[in-house]
């Protein structure tokens, strides 16, 4: 439950007080009786509404009768505690008003009638916030910064109970003067959308490895630049962590950590840096090699096994890892193949090459998928094999990455 409501159910246990603080004497007469017999009736019957209306006329008869104004009292605030219990803020205020004006230099009562008022000036935005985050999400997701910031400040965001919402304001705020969207669906532009989903996430590791890895690809973005630096300035100790080593490129200065990590055998921290790599280039060798053997020394085989099998999918003349692991464990490690009408083994290494390039295609860039097909060129190349086919894939990637930039 809410704090102030419960502060509020609390001050409901001085009510006694509350009706015990009034001295008013009055004279009934048999208007009041009548309209007070009938509030006993409604109240009894669970009709507090009802019960109000009638003490009211009531008090218009005797209106200093202080039984009626006790009862009254008493009503109102059960009424209005109740309508604030449920959420009801509008009508909450509306019953302790009266009610505080009854009593209007009791403490307590007007304590209360405070907490409820400042909930209902905050309810609009609570209430969107809480059932409009879905859209919000979707909209960040296509890149649309501006359009979220300024919906979420018209849902009142910014007062919102939940600091995750007043976080997440305060995050796309911030996104938005620097980079109101990101309309492209380019590599460039789902890398940048990727960085910045991750800072929104409140996952600043992976912002800022990606911001870092975005920015040594497109070091002329100014707006991703001023991006960068204000979410490092937001999480230094991190910007601190995954600092790149002078000199170095991020991938290089990454697979430099988690050598040096394995070397001091501390291999959950090179399988960070591993993981930092793949997040953003799923096919990089190196990196998978090195985990598999960090998972290995762990003594986690199956995750080494899973490692180690990618790299063979990216290079089947892999073995690091491989035959230790085999003969361990007698098993052998499957990579998805394909009929080969090719009888050498160098032929048919190089068609699983080419049918995992085919099968990652997709969640390549550009630039991933030029590397990685340029690796297969020449590993088979100087092996007799026939590259001819994939040669004119590269030619053709390299002139489409040439009219991109």
């Amino acid at each position: 439950m809410n704090r102030k409501l419960c502060i509020l159910l609390l001050i409901i246990n001085t009510l006694p007080v509350l009706s015990g603080s009034m001295a008013i004497a009055g004279k009934a007469d048999s208007t009041y009786k009548a309209f007070y017999n009938e509030a006993k009736a409604k109240y009894a019957a669970g009709n507090m509404l009802g019960a109000v209306t009638a003490l009211e006329k009531a008090l218009e008869a005797d209106p200093e009768n202080r039984k009626g104004r006790k009862f009254l009292l008493s009503t109102l605030v059960e009424l209005g505690t109740e309508c604030a219990h449920n959420e009801d803020f509008n009508n909450a205020v509306v019953y302790l008003d009266k009610a505080k004006k009854l009593v209007p230099g009791d403490k307590d009562l007007n304590e209360m009638y405070l907490l409820v008022k400042d909930l209902k000036d905050n309810a609009g935005g609570l209430y969107a916030n809480e059932t409009g985050m879905p859209d919000i999400e979707q909209i960040c997701q296509r890149g649309n910064y501006r359009a979220a910031y300024e919906k979420m400040r018209k849902m009142g965001a910014d007062k919102s109970r939940d600091i995750e919402i007043r976080d997440l304001y305060k995050k796309l705020k911030m996104v938005s003067m620097t980079i109101p969207g990101i309309t492209g669906a380019d590599d460039k532009s789902e890398l940048l959308k990727k960085g910045i989903g991750y800072y929104l996430s409140e996952e600043p590791k992976g912002a800022i490895n990606i911001m870092q890895y975005y920015m040594e690809k497109n070091p002329e973005d100014r707006e991703a630049s001023s991006l960068m630096r204000s979410i490092k300035a937001e999480y230094p100790d991190v910007a601190k962590e995954e600092s790149i080593a002078d000199g170095m490129s991020f991938t290089e200065s990454k697979l430099y950590k988690a050598l040096n990590y394995m070397y001091e055998n501390k291999y959950d921290l090179a399988i960070n840096e591993c993981n930092a790599i793949l997040d953003i280039e799923p096919v990089n060798l190196t990196a998978l090699l090195r985990l598999g053997s960090a998972y290995y020394s762990l003594g986690m085989k199956e995750r080494a096994k899973d490692a180690w099998t990618r790299a063979r999918e990216i290079d089947p003349a892999v073995d690091e890892g491989l035959d230790i692991f085999m003969e361990e464990k007698k098993i052998t490690i499957e990579v998805e193949k394909k009929e080969s009408k090719y009888e050498s083994k160098d032929q048919k290494d190089f068609e699983n090459s080419i049918s995992y390039y085919q099968k990652m295609e997709k969640q390549l860039d550009i630039k991933e998928r030029i590397a990685l097909l340029q690796r297969i060129v020449n590993k088979y190349k100087p092996r007799g094999v026939d590259i001819s086919k994939i040669q004119s894939m590269l030619e053709n990637l390299r002139g489409t990455k040439k009219r991109i930039e």
